[in-house]
């Protein structure tokens, strides 16, 4: 929750409250997918799949750091153990980078290092262009944006018509 904090608190104003709180969710939930269809691949050869339940908003948390590391990249962070900065690109690669080993290692230390990167990978094909979810994203939003011109100009051609108030109308 303090990585909720740090990280998501700018993206929340740059952003806005709802579009942050729908791309935590998209984060969260596209990460829980994917830890879902990687914990049935075993099935396919027979194997049991994994019951083992994923549980939290981490996947949520690290896709923040993915779009803090792309929206922000020259960012310094301090590093929280040590009086040394970086600049928040790196530092999320370092994050990956940590997950990716502990996900190639993990002997059941409880931990959803898939889930993680799901969240990271789901944060980036949500900011890059010309991926499903940007595309998705923007045809919403233009059309919305449509449609408040259309209103927009109904209402102003509506109170076109009307002449000017006489300024012996006016009252003070």
């Amino acid at each position: 929750m303090l990585m909720l904090w740090m990280f998501g608190r700018d993206l929340e104003v740059v952003w806005g409250k709802r579009r942050f709180l729908n791309f935590f969710l998209a984060c969260g939930v596209g990460a829980g997918l994917i830890e879902m269809v990687v914990k049935l691949i075993p099935q396919f050869w027979g194997h049991v799949p994994s019951d083992i339940p994923t549980i939290g908003a981490s996947g949520g948390i690290f896709g923040i750091l993915m779009a803090n590391a792309i929206l922000f990249p020259d960012r310094k962070i301090w590093l929280i153990p040590l009086p040394v900065t970086i600049p928040m690109r790196p530092y999320v690669a370092v994050m990956g980078a940590i997950e990716f080993f502990m996900t190639l290692g993990s002997g059941g230390d409880g931990v959803g290092h898939l889930c993680h990167l799901g969240g990271m990978l789901v944060a980036y094909l949500y900011l890059r262009r010309g991926s499903l979810l940007y595309n998705v994203r923007n045809t919403v939003t233009d059309w919305k944006h449509e449609r408040n011109r259309k209103r927009f100009q109904v209402y102003a051609n509506k109170h076109k018509q009307d002449p000017p108030s006489r300024p012996d109308n006016w009252v003070n």
